[in-house]
């Protein structure tokens, strides 16, 4: 198998194995690999393997330099998965080997392999720490009784939500301008719990990269035809990925969010859709990891396989790294990861 890097002519081809290939998420595709590097300022390196001159395995990579070297991540920002996708083991096996010494160079300081939880890998690359996470998916794949199949499976007690919802007069739409509400109660709720939001230019640059009614989707809640809720979420090849969900404080009592999924998951079995994405869950998250699997998640453990290269940048403290590698994992803050 020959590698080669991914470039603009080699794109076409690069989406098109994608899409041959059932358990690809959107963090894989090209329009995020350049909305990653607009966003972050971040160079990218995807291997590509080629056999007969078609492309049977991928490994996407990004690569942050900084004050004390490189910092490889796949992938980075908020926890997107990345991993080896192939054709089959012995393709994987070439590509993984190809990884682990790339990431053994002098200047790179640590590197980050995020398993994709719908195609975990036989194969384990380079690391000396391990870290854990609970990846949860609604598997959605129907393609009749649309509204039936869903209330089969979430739980009791989100279907009466939804109800109650209705009953309140809570309305859903989709609209996909609605960035500005997005943003804005995001960020409003972020500050409040004193926690890391997305900025300004995520949302700035969404729209620059991406298609509304493909690529991404706005489904709105509105209550005496204010807006009370709101969710963004990206779909590519099989599977739709929850991504920023917003409500109003005092509209939690009316469940718009519930009725908002509702909809959400009846748009996207519509269209053919197999899995919803509801993205990482820590361990010590029990209220989230329940909610979600009252929405019908199935729980699916993958792993953060984690290479220091540069032992001493453990003592750091983690704000000085936030601040030198932004939206990238360096390594596990807070001294829970697995040491090898």
């Amino acid at each position: 198998m020959k590698i080669e890097i991914l470039d603009k002519k080699s794109y076409e081809a690069y989406d098109a194995f994608l899409l041959s290939q059932k358990h690809t998420l959107f963090y894989h595709s090209v329009k995020y690999k350049n909305f990653l590097e607009d966003l972050l300022g971040c160079e990218s390196r995807y291997l590509l393997g080629y056999e007969n001159e078609k492309i049977v395995a991928a490994l996407p990579l990004m690569i942050k330099e900084g004050p004390l070297g490189k910092v490889v991540n796949s992938l980075p920002y908020y926890g997107s998965n990345g991993g080896i996708l192939s054709q089959n083991t012995k393709y994987s096996e070439i590509l993984l080997c190809e990884y682990n010494r790339f990431i053994c160079q002098k200047d790179i300081v640590s590197a980050t392999y995020i398993e994709n939880p719908l195609n975990k890998d036989k194969n384990i690359p380079l690391y000396n720490f391990l870290d854990k996470r609970i990846g949860q998916f609604t598997y959605i794949g129907c393609s009749e009784n649309f509204e039936e199949e869903i209330f089969k499976r979430i739980s009791g007690n989100r279907r009466n939500e939804i109800r109650r919802a209705q009953k309140h007069g809570v309305q859903v739409f989709e609209e996909n301008n609605q960035f500005d509400f997005i943003r804005l109660t995001h960020q409003a709720e972020m500050k409040e719990k004193n926690r890391k939001y997305k900025a300004d230019e995520f949302f700035n640059k969404i729209r620059k990269h991406f298609s509304p009614g493909k690529d991404y989707k706005i489904f709105m809640a509105y209550l005496d035809q204010k807006p009370i809720a709101g969710l963004l979420m990206f779909y590519f090849n099989k599977t739709v990925e929850y991504f920023t969900p917003v409500i109003i404080g005092d509209a939690r009592i009316y469940q718009p969010m519930s009725l908002i999924l509702y909809y959400a998951f009846l748009d996207a079995m519509k269209q053919g859709y197999e899995w919803f994405n509801w993205g990482a869950t820590w361990f010590s998250q029990e209220g989230v990891h329940r909610f979600k699997k009252q929405m019908g998640a199935e729980d699916l453990f993958y792993n953060y396989y984690i290479q220091v290269n540069m032992p001493d940048i453990l003592k750091n403290d983690p704000s000085n790294i936030l601040l030198m590698y932004p939206d990238f994992y360096v390594f596990n803050f807070n001294n829970t990861g697995v040491e090898k």
